[in-house]
């Protein structure tokens, strides 16, 4: 059996207390053809250090470093290193199940059309609880992209040549990264399989992440590649769906973000949306206020909100 070389690519930035567990779920894979590339971020808790004692013990793991801050950067350094013909991104808090590659691996060689990304479920963990991720049904790449079911950053398995194409993560990005890869693989004409068997768990923590700490502008960051996506799918022919899902979605995370910055909200509605679009239902807005915003339009509706906050 034709077995293609995967590489687990580890971005590492003072996770020492969850660093080694990490490394040993990767090098513990049941799928024998891959290299495992660990890249330190400037860390400066005895990551590093940790790294280089485990670099000396295992074969299979090389260590690199890069010193521009933040996880894309790091990723795309392991990217530049690797050689293998898929990349498994694994962030250095995470973990994966000794089945999880081979699972994975097994997928593509029992179909045959040509993916360019395997999207995974995973397990989440908070607090020693965990709770199931599973991948929804879809009908095209571009589905997955609109409805967001586009898993996570250590769930999926990413053919490298598409990554190269594309060019890898975008750096400087601080979050919606995922969104935004997944993005640029549907510009390029890539194409996802569903893979709903969750072999990777997410050890979620409260302290020290982005999107707990900066609640306001990692929703102004959806928003920007949103609206990217918005603009790509109004360009295209029919789609009429997938644009209504889009805005819906735009909508929702304006709605958030008036509960941080009010006027800027406010302001980006009226730019995003100058023929005032309402939508008949979303997820997160309830019947009462979506009548009142139709009632009295968007900006007044959330004025009066704040009233009787």
């Amino acid at each position: 059996m034709n077995m293609p070389k995967v590489s687990i690519v580890i971005p590492v930035y003072n996770t020492v207390d969850y660093l080694e567990s990490c490394v040993l779920s990767a090098l513990e894979q049941n799928y024998e053809n891959f290299e495992l590339i660990c890249v330190d971020n400037n860390s400066s808790d005895g990551s590093l250090e940790l790294l280089l004692d485990l670099e000396k013990k295992y074969e299979k793991l090389k260590v690199y470093l890069e010193s521009t801050q933040g996880a894309p950067a790091a990723r795309n350094t392991g990217l530049s290193q690797s050689t293998g013909e898929w990349v498994q991104f694994l962030d250095s808090d995470d973990l994966l199940m000794p089945d999880k590659i081979k699972h994975q691996m097994s997928l593509i060689a029992t179909d045959e059309n040509e993916y360019d990304v395997i999207i995974g479920g995973y397990y989440s963990e908070l607090n020693g609880v965990r709770s199931q991720y599973i991948v929804e049904p879809f009908s095209s790449t571009l589905d997955v992209l609109v409805d967001s079911m586009f898993g996570c950053t250590c769930s999926n398995l990413w053919r490298k040549s598409t990554l190269d194409t594309i060019g890898g993560w975008r750096v400087g990005l601080h979050s919606s990264q995922e969104r935004d890869l997944f993005f640029r693989v549907v510009q390029a004409d890539g194409h996802a399989l569903r893979d709903n068997t969750p072999l990777t768990v997410i050890r979620r923590r409260t302290e020290g992440s982005i999107s707990s700490t900066n609640m306001q502008g990692n929703i102004e960051r959806i928003i920007a590649v949103l609206r990217e996506i918005s603009a790509y799918v109004n360009s295209l022919p029919d789609e009429k769906e997938n644009k209504k899902k889009v805005k819906v979605t735009l909508f929702g995370k304006l709605r958030e973000l008036t509960n941080y910055d009010l006027n800027k909200a406010l302001d980006l509605y009226k730019e995003i949306f100058p023929d005032k679009f309402i939508p008949d239902q979303t997820p997160s807005t309830t019947p009462m206020f979506l009548w009142l915003i139709k009632a009295v339009g968007f900006s007044n509706a959330h004025k009066i909100r704040n009233i009787f906050k």
